[in-house]
């Protein structure tokens, strides 16, 4: 409002006083009065005015550019982050080769590099950037996907064995981690594309524990949980913003042993 000193009465349409709206020729006026002065005793010396900030595509198309810049920092934090892993990684196997160092401490060493590595790889595809014409070969896609949880009590059955758009890998990635946290005690979880581009994953457990509010974020977004997500639950959000650049819909249901979901 700093730019609009001694002229307000220049933009006001005040008692539809036609000398008053001279000169803008707009099709809508950048303001307008709330209420004017001898509707209400209080406002006989002030007057409250709105702004038009802007349509809904422009809000939504700056959002999307700000879930574009937090993807480029997941992609370079996964980048930076792989190359000194990877060197640790082979300093390890080296000693283990050289026969200097062994024992539990080695292999405690060796075991927390790959999962940390199996963590990047997964995390790179799940929430790095990922633009329209990028391609993610069969088997990066099966080894990020299986490495994450080897060794763990989620038993994942990737069952595509074709070369992906990036954009679709990263919503199978999210979904999984999604699917993750409905299954406490983990089960076998099996993942595949359909013939139309949709995405199913199936899930069966002893328990199934889902949290509506936080579910409903992949139909309605991060305002639907009536709460702050937390760290780990950002792959709600992500994934609700993902598919809707896809124009698809993320779809669930979930009974006592089961859990399924599916992309249209």
């Amino acid at each position: 409002m700093s730019c609009i000193q001694h002229d307000l009465a220049l933009v006001l349409e005040i008692h539809r006083d036609l000398s008053a709206d001279i000169g803008l020729h707009l099709p809508q006026s950048p303001i307008r009065a709330l209420w004017l002065a001898h509707q209400h005793s209080r406002l006989k010396n002030r007057a409250h005015v709105v702004m038009h900030i802007g349509s809904p595509a422009m809000n939504d198309q700056t959002y999307r550019g700000e879930q574009i810049l937090a993807e480029l920092i997941g992609s370079r934090l996964c980048h930076d982050l792989v190359n000194p892993l990877g060197a640790i990684g082979n300093g390890v196997e080296l000693a283990e080769m050289t026969g200097n160092v062994a024992g539990a401490e080695m292999a405690l060493i060796r075991d927390a590099v790959n999962e940390a590595q199996a963590r990047i790889r997964f995390f790179r595809i799940a929430f790095g950037a990922a633009g329209p014409h990028q391609m993610l070969s069969a088997r990066e896609a099966r080894v990020a996907a299986l490495d994450l949880h080897k060794g763990t009590r989620l038993a994942v059955d990737w069952r595509v064995d074709t070369d992906l758009p990036r954009v679709q890998a990263k919503l199978a990635f999210l979904m999984i981690l999604c699917a993750e946290t409905a299954l406490p005690m983990g089960g076998p979880l099996r993942i595949g594309i359909e013939g139309n581009g949709t995405w199913k994953l199936d899930a069966d457990a002893a328990r199934i524990q889902l949290d509506d509010a936080l579910w409903s974020t992949l139909r309605f977004g991060m305002g639907a949980a009536g709460r702050p997500l937390k760290p780990s639950e950002v792959q709600f959000a992500a994934l609700h913003i993902a598919a809707g650049a896809l124009d698809r819909t993320v779809n669930y249901v979930g009974h006592d042993t089961g859990l399924s979901m599916s992309t249209s």
